[in-house]
């Protein structure tokens, strides 16, 4: 760590790291107050798209004033490393998910109310942040969400973007379509984000990255399944009204704050289906593998399995009332088709990395 970052601060522990650099949590020693300390490698902003990146992420942090948005403290260099200090913002939404498989409405609804409220605030200053995912929303005490990570932040003063930037899973139609200005690009995202909030597992996905691109921009939300059910009829409005692939028709963050789920002071039934399976606990990368098989291809895996459970009941049932001294040879159950647990590990954990490598990140 720089000599200059120490004279200020006590490095504590790594938060994360990324093609960029680490991210440290760090105590001032002058105050004792934790920071979160970003340093970024002066050899990975050699080009003039990487430096302009650079001046957006802290031009839009230090202008940008809001609670639900990370505060900024500073930014300082030395020979090697330029340094972002901002706030610990808590913990991150995504392991949030990952720890309880899904989230109640109720605290979908308040969460998502603070996202909307974060963007809307960016919007209105003329910033689109294009990397909304639960990996860059961070939890507080009593869920207090803070937007973070603004790498790919620009200021948009509505010119039109021609790139791809963000996560595959949950970047927006007219960004793959490289075409698109304004903030729509992140109200879709939360539209995403809701829905992972919600069940637990993305609207769109596929084998490959070009197969989930494909889903997003032609495919519609599926809000069939079993856990849906329990979900209320103003929430699935309001996904799907995120959700439109027309940015023209999609509402914006303004918009959407004033939709009637936020309205309704009703509690979330609490859910009664089973939570998704949480497979592969790696710590190699900051963003964990999210295995959600049994989410993915409901319709082939979760009635077979109800199916053999029921199967497996009766034949118990049957042994305990039949004679001892049988030796009547018992069929065993079917088995449930197993899932391609290889494939789709594999596609969840490319898509909930922090970057994902072919999607573009100059501005």
């Amino acid at each position: 760590m720089s000599a200059v970052a120490l004279k200020k601060y006590e490095m504590c522990d790594v938060l994360g790291h990324g093609s960029y650099g680490t991210v440290w949590r760090a105590k001032e020693i002058s105050t004792q107050k934790e920071f979160a300390i970003k340093a970024i490698k002066r050899q990975s902003l050699m080009s003039n798209n990487a430096r302009e990146q650079f001046r957006a992420e802290v031009g839009a942090l230090a202008t940008i004033r809001h609670t639900n948005v990370v505060s900024f403290k500073e930014v300082f260099e030395d020979a090697t490393s330029v340094f972002i200090v901002t706030e610990v913002a808590g913990q991150e939404l995504y392991e949030c998910i990952v720890e309880h498989g899904f989230l109640e409405e109720k605290r979908a609804k308040h969460i998502c109310r603070q996202m909307l409220a974060a963007i809307g605030h960016l919007h209105q200053h003329g910033y689109v942040h294009r990397d909304i995912k639960p990996e860059n929303v961070c939890l507080g005490k009593n869920d207090l969400a803070k937007l973070i990570d603004f790498g790919l932040c620009v200021s948009h003063q509505n010119k039109v973007m021609g790139n791809r930037c963000g996560s595959y899973f949950y970047v927006a139609p007219e960004v793959l379509d490289k075409q698109y200005s304004g903030g729509g690009c992140d109200v879709w995202s939360v539209g995403v984000v809701l829905f992972v909030m919600l069940v637990g597992y993305p609207p769109f996905y596929g084998e490959s990255d070009d197969e989930i691109a494909e889903q997003v921009k032609t495919a519609a939300p599926d809000l069939t399944q079993a856990r849906w059910q329990v979900i209320s009829d103003s929430a699935k409005r309001l996904v799907l009204k995120l959700l439109v692939k027309d940015p023209h028709l999609r509402v914006s963050a303004k918009e959407a704050l004033s939709d009637p789920w936020f309205e309704d002071a009703e509690a979330a039934l609490a859910p009664t289906v089973p939570v998704a399976t949480l497979l592969d606990t790696s710590k190699r990368r900051r963003s964990r593998s999210l295995e959600l098989a049994s989410r993915c291809f409901p319709e082939a895996t979760e009635l077979t399995s109800l199916q053999c459970q029921l199967q497996q009941c009766q034949l118990e049932e049957s042994h305990l009332q039949a004679d001892p001294a049988c030796e009547i040879e018992t069929p065993r159950p079917p088995q449930p088709p197993q899932p391609q647990k290889q494939k789709r590990g594999t596609m969840f954990r490319r898509s909930f990395r922090r970057k994902v490598h072919s999607v573009t990140c100059a501005p």
